[in-house]
């Protein structure tokens, strides 16, 4: 059953008195079944270009140094082809631009899993495994920052297709970012360790977007299996999935997914039918405001523990523990009470707090709550450190409940006003 919570104001007054730079203009970034035309072929087996041009792999390549893309803009096509980073990993700094894509959906290449949840290339790719990557894939790359891909000083790393996979670093297995840009419209994150950021580690004055592509698989040995992001305003949306990402020691690993460092909260990018963000936090709270109506934007997200779940809160969505609804009540110019929650299924008791909102107080006395048309009992208030009272309904069962209420805001003087 559900749970509805139905505020009524007896009379209020109040008063109080993608791509930029280089990358921007490039015509070309071709996708599944798109022809090489414009694209310069790249043979080369030990190293990667180091000039600004559009490129596709006709073979393997396996690195014997890192690749630093340095002020140079580079789209590379991995052409269903492996890029073995071979213990080194790319650098992209100082204004460099790299894109990867990748036009090949058929070419199956076969990884191991360690204990640690590393992906490793199979020795012998004439024998299918149960993890397989189709496609281009980058892999084997270590680093302490950014095993696949580091961006640094105004770097740009773009990533529309192919998959990072088998690739480890302390932060950000596949990716690290801590200056520069950060886009993902496409393609997979995969089996990729670290001790923060199993997949990517967001951190720093950087700009960072996931609108497409996946990111699972993923493990850190402390937080953000998927994505641990250090940076407010970090975009979410479009398609993006960020899902069956784990953190942990050894044995009792849990999901976590987008780890959301304190105050780093989230923007929401024009979320579409398919996306889905498991999101953890050291405690519960709000993680990112919605342009409008932001419980329609609750199916886009979920918890990852079970402690707690999403609902809508103002105008954001936050994480609340289940079982628990409160309610802050504050004045406003139209004569509207506002909630947390609204509502919540569930078949359990549940408690319901009634808290004063900033620069609001609630009138001793005044409540009335009712469930089904039937008034309850009102129960002995308690205080805020600011001395004002606070209501808390226990154990109440399924029904509507009706919330009646007189309460008191400061004035912009420090005077109370009183409003009935």
């Amino acid at each position: 059953m559900k749970k509805k919570i139905i505020l009524v104001l007896l009379t209020v007054l109040a008063v109080t008195v993608l791509f930029s730079g280089a990358l921007s203009a490039v015509p070309q970034i071709h996708g599944v079944g798109d022809s090489h035309g414009g694209f310069t072929e790249w043979n080369t087996a030990n190293s990667l270009p180091a000039s600004s041009k559009q490129y596709y792999l006709s073979t393997d390549v396996t690195l014997s140094d890192n690749w630093v893309i340095d002020s140079k803009t580079i789209i590379l096509c991995l052409n269903g082809h492996v890029v073995n980073l071979n213990g080194k990993h790319i650098e992209i700094k100082n204004g460099g631009n790299l894109m990867i894509c990748d036009c090949n959906a058929t070419t199956k290449h076969y990884f191991n899993k360690d204990a640690s949840g590393l992906w490793t290339l199979a020795s012998d790719q004439t024998v299918p495994t149960d993890y397989v990557v189709i496609g281009g894939v980058v892999t084997g790359g270590i680093a302490t920052n950014g095993g696949a891909v580091s961006v640094s000083t105004s770097g740009l790393f773009a990533m529309a297709g192919g998959t990072l996979a088998g690739n480890k670093a302390t932060n950000g297995g596949g990716i690290h970012i801590v200056t520069g840009t950060l886009t993902m419209t496409g393609g997979v994150i995969t089996g990729n360790t670290a001790s923060n950021g199993g997949g990517v580690h967001v951190q720093g004055e950087c700009t960072a977007s996931f609108t497409g592509g996946v990111i699972t698989g993923n493990t850190a040995t402390q937080n953000g299996g998927g994505v641990y992001n250090k940076r407010l305003g970090t975009k979410v949306g479009g398609t993006v999935r960020i899902t069956g990402n784990l953190a942990g020691a050894a044995g009792s690993r849990k999901e976590n997914n987008l780890f959301i460092s304190y105050g780093c909260n989230l923007s929401l990018a024009s979320p579409k039918l398919g996306m889905c963000v498991g999101i953890n936090m050291p405690s519960p709270g709000i993680f990112v405001e919605p342009p409008s109506n932001p419980s329609s934007y609750i199916r886009y997200f979920r918890s990852d523990s079970d402690a707690y779940i999403v609902d809508s809160y103002f105008t954001s969505l936050k994480l609340v523990t289940p079982g628990s609804i409160v309610v802050r009540v504050s004045p406003t110019d139209y004569g509207v009470i506002y909630t947390d929650k609204q509502s919540y299924s569930s078949g359990n008791p549940f408690t319901l707090t009634l808290v004063p909102d900033a620069g609001c107080y609630l009138k001793e006395g005044t409540f009335v709550v009712t469930k089904d048309g039937t008034p309850v009992a009102t129960p002995v208030p308690t205080k805020d450190s600011s001395g004002h009272l606070i209501y808390k309904y226990t154990g109440m069962a399924d029904g509507t409940y009706t919330v009646s209420a007189v309460f008191g805001q400061h004035t912009h003087d420090g005077e109370e006003g009183t409003y009935t």
